[in-house]
Parts: structure tokens; sequence; C-alpha cells
């Protein structure tokens, strides 16, 4: 707690004694001891009033995100890719965006989203310009959805084992995170152009669009 603060709070408690002293003394000793600890309890209110946070009030970006059901699909190092999925809550008043992904078991993490192509086509691509997660909503990373994209995979990635990984935020701030890996039939990926060492086939716009992807 701040020492002004303190100081602040004595020196109100004193003031109340003050304030009352001449009217306490005609009033006899109990009238005295009566006052002295009004005095000392709304000093000790305020002092506690002070140290504890104000309602709302959470610092980073990170800090106000909260993950939850963190997976990751099972894949083989010789797979090249796979992803992460999670229910990312925003518990506080104010919007925040995801702009990045790391994890030590890939060469190469990207944010990516689902868009639709000319052909009427689901793609696959980098969503470069971040996730954002609406102030006391959610953002859900699912398969054939939004999703935290690992590519160049250091090893095998095998059911039961997990995946530690950090998301970047707008604010600079980061947060660690892990996901369990998981058996999941459903992703049969089609990469198209996309190659699982990490290179990417660039359209004209320099999106990196995976044609008919399944995570």
């Amino acid at each position: 707690m701040n020492t002004n603060t303190n100081t602040n709070t004595n020196t109100l408690a004193h003031g109340i004694l003050d304030k009352h002293r001449k009217r306490s003394i005609a009033r006899g000793p109990r009238s005295r001891s009566v006052l002295a600890a009004a005095a000392l309890a709304i000093a000790a209110g305020l002092s506690l009033a002070s140290c504890a946070p104000q309602a709302g009030a959470r610092g980073t970006e990170a800090e106000k995100i909260e993950l939850h059901d963190v997976w990751a699909k099972a894949a083989l190092q010789a797979d090249g890719m796979t992803g992460i999925f999670a229910e990312a809550v925003n518990a506080s008043d104010s919007l925040v965006t995801v702009t990045g992904v790391e994890s030590e078991v890939a060469g190469v993490a990207e944010l990516h989203e689902i868009v639709i192509d000319d052909r009427g086509a689901s793609v696959m691509r980098e969503k470069q310009d971040g996730f954002e997660i609406p102030a006391n909503g959610t953002r859900t990373f699912a398969p054939g959805g939004d999703h935290l994209m690992l590519m160049q995979l250091e090893r095998d990635l095998k059911p039961g084992e997990s995946v530690a990984f950090t998301l970047r935020f707008a604010d600079g701030s980061s947060s660690d995170h892990v996901a369990i890996v998981k058996e999941y039939a459903g992703a049969n990926e089609n990469y198209g152009d996309h190659d699982p060492d990490g290179d990417h086939d660039h359209g004209h716009d320099g999106d990196h669009d995976h044609g008919g992807e399944d995570h």
C-alpha cells in the first residue's frame, strides 16, 4: 500500500478524534472510549479500501483472457502440421486482440481463419491482423474454423501428451498455456498448395491460402 495513503488515513483518524475531543470530555470516559473506537474503525476501513483493487481494473490484455477446453490434434512429425483449439473468454469491459502464437514444438505457428473464395469454397489462411475477442465475450477456436496453426513440427504429438504454447497480444503482453493432445478423426486435411514444411503459395494479396483444409 502507498505510504501517502497511510499518512492521509492517519491524519483523517486524528482529525476525527480532535473534532470530538471537547465534546467527549464533557460526556465522560465511556463516551471518549466509544469515539476513539469509532475513529479507529473508520481509519481501518479507509485503509482497507485503498488496498483493494478497483472493480474491473485488470492490467494487460493477456490478463483479461482465459482459455477453456484447450487441446491439440494428434499428429506425426511427418504430417508437418496440426491445430490447437480452445474457447477464449474475455471477462473484461474492453476489446482484446490476439496477434500471434508460438510453440517450441513448431518451427512456425500462425493464427488461421476460414474464408470463402471466389469459387464458393472454404479456404484456410493466416489471420494477419489477429483475432479480436469482444468485451465480455468469447471466441471459439475449433476444427473447421478459427484455430492456432502449428507447422514444421519438431516431434510427434501423441494423445495424452501436452503442448506448451504462448499467445501474443496487441498491447505487447503474452500468456502461456498448455494444450492436451487428443486423437481427432474428423480432421483429414487437404492443404492444397500448402507445404507442410512451412512454405506458402502466396496469392496476389499476399494471403496464405490453404484450400479445403479442415483442422
